[in-house]
């Protein structure tokens, strides 16, 4: 977006274009966010994305507090340049941001660039009635699923459901903890270089470390050499349930962007033997798979290109890899409930209608998953949801189905107030005969 001055667009203004590209299409921004580094300095960009993904948390209680002092609602730009403002005049009286004054003033002054002059002028008579909308409501207690849909820019009918499924007290704390910032957390492969150790915080969690103010510069040599990877603790929990060892033949479904691979080819290491076979459809996913593996050459990871359900054992063989496996991680494509704190936008693409095609998908490709499996193998079904039907329902009825070729060994759902990290499941399942391993 270009302002009216023909001026290259700051950060502020790239995150008004940002939201209105993302209120026309409701796509997943993570390509557009990441277009953000051939036009803004690092730390342009990071003030750009935390006010785009800053609206996208909280565009309801946003919306409502705008629409409460318009005729109609806004559209197009004027929309977007409001919800921007209304995020910032929602930290501010919350304690967290510039003053309000301060906020209005500056927005107005964007408003004159960007959208004409009656719409600045809206602008200005709307944002100075929005603090103390949003102040009220900061301050209430929520008491039912409409309320608290509004307070913490939620769909309603999924409060509901969990509501029902984990009672007020934990759908609260769900919701406030979707509502913050996720953490970035680094997980570092091979000792933790003295160098690096400012700016990254130990956790509990071994190996993984949060990156905090002054760790970037640290963060980013490690990426660069190999030696680190961007991911959010949760994702240890179905590789180590795996618990590949040295020597097996490993195989990693649904791969891309290739984190768990990683995971598992540094347990792999000390044994020696092959590295995990990571399979994911071919096209933009695969070929993101391969451009971040090729960045660690120490993982030994072998890429292959390939669609679930379709691609079979035999397929796999015939490009001379092994077609059963020891170990094999499925990593399915899910609602994301567990990870809302990190994808915001997911919770608004999610209907009850997609978490059933969703279930029906999960479970075609578990069923694809149990052929590669060879007698007395491990399968890890895993997940990145909450949800009970995408978890131990969907775990239970593919067992029941199998009739006694595989048992469920163990089951870990995990949830962001037990973990303090994304929430999700990683189920346990071994295939019958060959006496273990």
């Amino acid at each position: 977006m270009k302002s009216k001055k023909n001026q290259t667009p700051d950060a502020w203004e790239s995150a008004v274009s940002l939201i209105n590209d993302f209120l026309k299409t409701k796509n997943r921004p993570g390509r557009p966010v990441e277009g953000l580094a051939d036009r803004l300095r690092p730390d342009d960009r990071r003030r750009c994305q935390n006010l785009f993904y800053g609206v996208i948390r909280n565009i309801t209680l946003i919306e409502w507090a705008i629409n409460q002092n318009m005729r109609r609602p806004p559209k197009g730009v004027l929309r977007a340049l409001l919800l921007a403002a209304g995020y910032e005049l929602l930290a501010a009286v919350g304690g967290e941001g510039a003053a309000v004054e301060q906020v209005v003033h500056h927005a107005v002054g964007k408003a004159k660039r960007l959208v004409s002059a009656p719409e600045a002028r809206l602008a200005n008579a709307v944002l100075r009635k929005v603090p103390e909308l949003l102040r009220a409501r900061l301050e209430e207690k929520p008491s039912d699923a409409p309320g608290l849909a509004l307070r913490y820019s939620h769909p309603e009918w999924l409060v509901i459901k969990w509501l029902r499924e984990h009672g007020f007290d934990k759908t609260r704390i769900l919701l406030e903890w979707n509502q913050r910032p996720a953490d970035d957390f680094l997980r570092v492969f091979g000792p933790l270089p003295s160098e690096a150790s400012d700016g990254l915080e130990p956790t509990p969690w071994p190996r993984f470390y949060r990156i905090v103010a002054g760790g970037w510069e640290a963060a980013r040599a490690l990426l660069a050499s190999g030696r680190g990877y961007i991911q959010d603790p949760s994702t240890r929990l179905a590789p180590e349930l795996l618990s590949p060892s040295g020597g097996e033949n490993v195989l990693d479904l649904c791969s891309a962007p290739g984190g768990k691979t990683l995971l598992l080819a540094d347990a792999l290491q000390p044994g020696g033997g092959p590295g995990p076979v990571c399979l994911d459809r071919p096209g933009a996913r695969f070929r993101r798979l391969e451009e971040n593996l090729a960045r660690y050459p120490w993982c030994g990871a072998r890429p292959a290109a390939g669609e679930l359900p379709g691609v079979t054992p035999a397929d796999l063989e015939a490009r001379g890899l092994p077609g059963r496996y020891d170990a094999v991680l499925l990593d399915v494509p899910c609602s994301n409930t567990g990870v809302f704190r990190r994808r915001a936008d997911a919770r608004w693409s999610l209907t009850a209608g997609a978490m059933r095609e969703l279930t029906g998908l999960q479970q075609s490709f578990l069923q694809a998953a149990a052929a590669f499996v060879r007698p007395g193998g491990r399968l890890v079904y895993s997940t990145c949801s909450i949800e009970p039907e995408e978890n131990r329902e969907m775990v239970e009825a593919f067992v029941a189905a199998a009739g006694g070729t595989f048992s469920l060994e163990s089951a870990h759902p995990h949830f962001p107030w037990d973990t303090g990290h994304d929430g999700g499941g990683a189920f346990l399942l071994r295939r019958e005969g060959g006496g273990g391993s």
